[in-house]
């Protein structure tokens, strides 16, 4: 990776195009934990307004060596084949599923001393 050069999230999102190979360095804007093996990890490098999402395999030696360092505000550097992401039709009742699933989202759950379940 020696003679890779940095490029701009501006940059990678203006020419809107797979690539093989990227390298993008950047600070951890958020990072969601799959149970499928993988994490979200959204970076920004300043150059936009806009994120880049990564898909970091968890079977990665690079990621297993500093899982634990990633977090909000990290500044990392990231090198993986660019894809595009699949566009996906949303039906016009989708923001009343998204308020129910952020209602339900913040419910809580504890037990009851007689095994119920209460929200």
């Amino acid at each position: 990776m020696a003679d890779s050069k940095r490029t701009s999230i501006k940059q990678l999102l203006r020419e809107g195009r797979a690539l093989p190979q990227a390298l993008v360095q950047g600070w951890v804007r958020t990072r969601r934990d799959s149970k499928g093996g993988f994490s979200f990890i959204e970076i920004n490098d300043g150059s936009c307004l806009k994120n880049l999402q990564v898909i970091a395999d968890h079977s990665l030696a690079s990621f297993q060596e500093q899982k634990d360092k990633i977090s909000t505000g990290s500044c990392i550097q990231v090198v993986g084949e660019l894809v595009e992401s699949e566009i996906i039709p949303v039906h016009e009742g989708a923001p009343a599923l998204h308020y129910a699933q952020q209602c339900f989202e913040g419910l809580k759950a504890q037990t009851a001393p007689d095994g119920r379940v209460l929200l």
